[in-house]
Order: C-alpha cells, then structure tokens, then sequence
C-alpha cells in the first residue's frame, strides 16, 4: 500500500511538471508573438 501511495505521487509530479512546462512554453511563445508584434 504504501509504495503504491509513493508510485501515485510520483506519478502526480512528472504530471504537473510536464503540465507547467507545456504552459510555459505557450507562455514564451506568446511573449515572442507580442514581442515581434512590438518590433514591427
């Protein structure tokens, strides 16, 4: 039981890092968009 509860949250944080990283990447990819908008 309990190295099943360690796998499970385990699990949960390569879910939520991999999460943030897609969310970052749209984040940067957005302020470039802006920043070219900027430059233009």
């Amino acid at each position: 039981m309990h190295l099943s509860l360690l796998k499970w949250m385990f699990f949960q944080v390569v879910i939520y890092h991999k999460l943030m990283r897609v969310l970052l990447i749209e984040d940067e990819e957005k302020l470039a968009q802006s920043l070219k908008k900027g430059l233009e």
